[in-house]
């Protein structure tokens, strides 16, 4: 049976907390320095971002990165 985790990163903006699974092996291949869209090729940029936000500690959810990218257009 394969082991399987679930990792969690929190936006620094509005608090929502979110979730991935991902296998052992996954995350081992990660942590010892594959880069993310080589483990998981097939998943979108959202589900990557939690494992990246999981790692390091900074994390922003697809709806304040939208809200923020809206903010940005408007000031140009």
């Amino acid at each position: 049976m394969i082991k399987q985790y679930q990792l969690n990163a929190t936006c620094y903006d509005c608090g929502t907390e979110n979730h991935v699974v991902v296998a052992e092996h996954e995350i081992e291949r990660y942590q010892t320095g594959e880069l993310v869209q080589k483990v998981w090729p097939d998943t979108d940029t959202w589900f990557r971002e939690v494992i990246i936000g999981w790692r390091t500690g900074l994390y922003q959810c697809q709806s304040c990165h939208e809200a923020f990218l809206e903010d940005m257009a408007e000031e140009a």
